[in-house]
C-alpha cells in the first residue's frame, strides 16, 4: 500500500502512524498542541486503503466535533472519497441507518454524550473502527461515557484513544481508556485492578481513601507497550511561554461576604454539617466572591421545586483590573483570550467590552456548535480583538493561535482543564511570545487554586473534610 501525505507530518507524527499501523489498536498520548489528529487521520486513510475499512466512528467532546471536520478536510488525501457526517439530535439514528453498508469512507462524528444514547443503534452499525478523542472524558470506568464507549469499541476491529491528559488525577485513569483501546489489555473487573494497584484505607466516615499506588512500573510498562507518550517540548520549536500574576485588591464589603462565609462553614463543620462531597461545591462560592459576585438563593422555587438563585453583584476589582490589560495590549495590536469559570463572569465581561466597544467573541456552554466553529475561524482570520471563553466550553480541542494574550479571569480546580485551556494558544501556528495572565485575589482561594495548578495537581483532590478551611 502506499499512501500519499496530504499534509506533511512531523517526525514524531510519522512515528506515530507507523507504530499504530503495526498495532492495529493503538494510543496517542500526545500533549496538547502536539497534533495528535493528523496522525489519527491518516491512519483512518491507512486502514480505509489497506483493509476497505469504510465504517468509522469518532467520539469527542461536542466543542470539538467541527475541529474534526476541518482538520479531515485539511490533512485526508483529497482522492480518498469520503462523507463526513456529524450525528446529532433527533436524526442520528436515522443517519446511522442510512449508511449501513456504505461504498466508500464514511466517518461519522459524535459527541460522547450523544455516542452512549446512541449506543444500541451504534452497536448495530457495527464501525470498522473506533476513536476516543480527548479520551480523559471516559476515564471514569463506571461513567455511562465509559460504558457506552467501550461498549461500541467492542464490536469494532480496532480503538484509538488520543489524549493529552491520560491520567489527569492518579493512575487508575488509566482503566477505562487502556480497556477501550483493547478490552483485553485489563481483562480484570474494575473492582480487581483498583485493588492491584492501589492500597486503601478506610476512613472514620466510611469512606476509602488511596493510601498509595503499588506496580506502577508493572502499569507504566502495560501503557509504553500500547500507546505512544510525546511531550510537545521534544518534538516542536514554540514560542516562549510566560507566566504572571496581577494582584487584585478585593474592596472591604467583599471581604467581608467572605469572612462570614467562612465562619458560618467553620460552624457548619463543628456541628457535622458539612459532608465531604459538599466541600468542593461550597468552596466554588469563595471563588464565586473573589470574581465579584455571589449566587444566592431567593426563596422561590422552580416546577421541580429545586430553588431559584440569582447572581448577586458584590465588586468589579477583577472588570477593572481585566480591562486595564486589554486596553494595553490592544494598543500594541495584539489578540487576547479570556478565560473565566462562571456565566456571571462571561455575561460581565461581554458588557465591559461592549461598553468599550471591543469587538469580541464568546464561546461557552449557550454556544451551538456550528456557531462555535464560525466564530473560531472568524477569531483566526482577525475579525475579533477578544474572544472570551469558559474553561469547560473552549478549553479543548480548539486552535486560537491568532491570539498570543491569555488572561485568566478566574481558574479551575482541575489541573488539566487548566492545561488544555493554555495550550489552544501554545501550538503549532503560534509564531509569537506566548503570556498567560492570571488575575488573583491575595490571600484568598485564588492563591491556593494556582499554587496547585502551579504544582500540577488539581485542588479538588487536596482537599478533605479536615483541611478544607486552610484553602480560604
Amino acid at each position: 500500500m502506499y499512501y500519499y501525505f496530504h499534509t506533511k507530518p512531523f517526525k514524531h507524527q510519522k512515528k506515530a502512524l507507523k507504530l499504530s499501523l503495526k498495532r492495529g489498536s493503538f494510543g496517542y498520548l500526545m500533549e496538547p498542541g502536539s497534533g495528535k489528529t493528523k496522525p489519527a487521520i491518516d491512519y483512518i486513510g491507512c486502514r480505509h486503503l489497506r483493509d476497505k475499512h469504510n465504517k468509522i466512528l469518532v467520539l469527542a467532546p461536542k466543542s470539538v466535533i467541527g475541529v474534526w471536520e476541518d482538520q479531515i478536510a485539511e490533512h485526508l488525501p483529497p482522492s480518498i472519497k469520503r462523507t463526513v457526517i456529524r450525528l446529532e439530535g433527533s436524526r442520528r439514528k436515522t443517519l446511522i441507518n442510512q449508511y449501513k453498508n456504505p461504498d466508500s469512507l464514511t466517518i461519522f462524528l459524535i459527541s460522547y454524550d450523544s455516542a452512549w444514547r446512541s449506543k444500541k443503534d451504534l452497536v448495530k452499525w457495527k464501525p470498522d473502527g473506533v476513536i476516543a478523542d480527548e479520551s480523559h472524558y471516559i476515564k471514569g470506568a463506571t461513567s455511562k461515557r465509559s460504558r457506552g464507549a467501550i461498549a461500541i469499541r467492542m464490536v469494532a476491529q480496532w480503538g484509538m484513544i488520543l489524549t493529552g491528559t491520560f491520567m489527569s488525577k492518579n493512575p487508575l485513569d488509566a482503566y477505562a481508556q487502556l480497556r477501550f483501546i483493547n478490552p483485553d489489555i485489563f481483562p480484570m473487573s474494575w473492582t480487581k485492578f483498583k485493588e492491584r494497584y492501589a492500597v486503601w484505607i478506610k476512613m472514620p466516615g466510611g469512606w476509602y481513601k488511596i493510601k498509595r499506588f503499588k506496580r506502577m512500573h508493572e502499569l507504566k510498562k502495560i501503557i509504553r507497550e500500547n500507546c505512544i507518550i510525546v511531550y510537545k517540548k521534544d518534538v516542536l520549536d514554540l514560542p516562549q511561554q510566560t507566566d504572571q500574576i496581577i494582584p487584585v485588591e478585593m474592596p472591604p464589603k467583599a471581604w467581608k461576604y467572605y469572612r462570614q462565609l467562612k465562619n458560618e462553614h467553620l460552624l457548619e463543620f463543628k456541628e457535622g454539617k458539612v459532608r465531604a462531597k459538599l466541600i468542593v461545591t461550597e468552596l466554588l462560592r469563595y471563588h464565586q466572591i473573589t470574581s465579584g459576585f455571589l449566587s444566592v438563593e431567593t426563596g422561590k422555587y422552580d416546577h421541580r421545586n429545586n430553588p431559584i438563585r440569582e447572581d448577586v453583584f458584590i465588586h468589579d476589582a477583577k472588570i477593572k483590573a481585566l480591562m486595564e490589560l486589554v486596553q494595553i495590549h490592544r494598543e500594541y495590536g495584539e489578540k487576547i483570550i479570556v478565560f473565566c469559570r462562571f456565566r456571571w463572569e462571561v455575561d460581565q465581561i461581554c458588557k465591559a467590552l461592549k461598553k468599550e466597544r471591543i469587538s469580541h467573541a464568546v464561546i461557552d456552554g449557550r454556544i451551538p456548535n456550528r456557531e462555535r466553529d464560525q466564530i473560531r475561524h472568524d477569531f483566526q482570520s482577525g475579525k475579533y480583538d477578544v474572544a472570551v471563553l469558559n474553561i469547560g466550553a473552549g478549553g479543548v480541542g480548539i486552535t486560537l493561535t491568532a491570539a498570543n494574550i491569555a488572561i485568566f479571569y478566574s481558574l479551575t480546580f482541575q489541573y488539566d482543564h487548566y492545561k488544555q485551556a493554555r495550550d489552544r494558544i501554545h501550538r503549532p501556528g503560534q509564531e509569537q511570545k506566548v503570556t498567560y495572565y492570571h488575575l488573583i485575589v491575595k490571600g484568598s482561594i485564588d492563591e491556593k487554586i494556582i499554587k496547585s495548578l502551579g504544582q500540577k495537581k488539581s485542588l479538588a483532590d487536596e482537599i478533605t473534610p479536615s483541611n478544607w478551611s486552610e484553602f480560604v
